[in-house]
């Protein structure tokens, strides 16, 4: 009876354990990425949650800060905030675009060049007839539909004239069409006591992005300090924490490599660090209450000037 008693406190003490190792969804408080690519530099992102609001800053590296993002995670609505000249501007996340396709040209807005007009040609003077300066040559009238080709000399092809299936072989330019894809790879490890699922994200010409991804933690955000562009083609670098908000998931490890690397650690070959191109790494997960003191920092400042999106 004692040994039945003393097995099953030990049963209940190791799920104990286990659930004491394991962390409840992120809710409020604090986390640390440090970015780093190759040995060009390495920087440290810190991560401030409360409630819905999400402040993304570095701390400490450069006073003023060149930039800080706030973002209300219910609305997706990105403020960019510049404290060392005291603006900031807004654009929505929701509108970011996981595809890497080539925008369509801009049109111009109404009202822009409105006295110009297509321009028309003048008809000739009456007094022009065959035979005078500016007279059409004999055969061809004005208006007339053009003169049929010479003998030995093949007809102009009208596109019209083509069938459909003479384009369909035509390839698309390469990464222009295609979003990147993110592949469940099967592997899954606990960080910093969040279980994380191994995926994978194929970059054209870039390589194999590796990411260790949990739905424990808020919606990932990087800091940046502009809108993205759309007005030429768009980098994967800037798409991609969109791709994974879409899924829900946020990343505790990210490692870019060369394709060929990413295809030994599959295999369960040995790496070198070496052959990193770029991680981004969280490095400490403080849960915490924010003192009514630090909920300014959650606000822009009254005094800050908003600019044109």
């Amino acid at each position: 009876m004692n040994r039945i008693t003393i097995s099953i406190a030990f049963l209940l003490w190791s799920i104990s354990s286990l659930s004491a190792d394991k962390k409840s969804p992120f809710t409020e408080g604090e986390l640390t990425m440090r970015i780093s690519h190759r040995s060009e530099y390495s920087q440290t992102h810190r991560y401030q949650l409360k409630n819905s609001q999400l402040l993304i800053y570095r701390p400490g590296e450069i006073i003023p800060a060149p930039s800080l993002n706030l973002i209300d995670l219910n609305t997706g609505l990105v403020k960019i905030i510049y404290p060392h000249n005291g603006t900031w501007r807004e654009y929505s996340s929701n509108q970011e675009s996981t595809s890497t396709a080539f925008p369509s040209l801009p049109k111009f807005p109404s009202g822009i060049f409105p006295n110009i007009s297509p321009p028309t040609i003048p008809t000739p003077p009456f007094n022009i007839g065959p035979g005078m300066p500016g007279s059409p040559p004999s055969g061809l009238e004005l208006g007339s539909a053009p003169p049929s080709p010479q003998p030995g000399i093949p007809p102009i092809p009208v596109l019209s004239n083509f069938p459909a299936s003479a384009f369909a072989a035509i390839p698309s330019m390469p990464g222009t069409n295609e979003p990147p894809t993110l592949t469940k790879a099967g592997a899954t490890r606990m960080i910093h006591g969040y279980d994380c699922q191994r995926y994978t994200l194929e970059i054209p010409q870039e390589g194999t992005l590796t990411l260790w991804l949990t739905d424990s933690l808020p919606p990932f955000h990087i800091l940046i300090s502009h809108p993205p562009a759309k007005q030429h083609r768009t980098q994967w670098r800037d798409h991609w924490p969109s791709l994974l908000r879409e899924k829900k998931l946020f990343p505790l490890l990210a490692i870019l490599r060369p394709t060929q690397e990413e295809d030994r650690e599959a295999n369960g070959s040995a790496q070198s660090q070496d052959q990193e191109i770029s991680r981004w790494e969280i490095t400490q997960i403080s849960p915490k209450i924010f003192v009514d003191q630090e909920l300014a920092a959650f606000t822009v400042p009254a005094d800050f000037h908003r600019l044109d999106p």
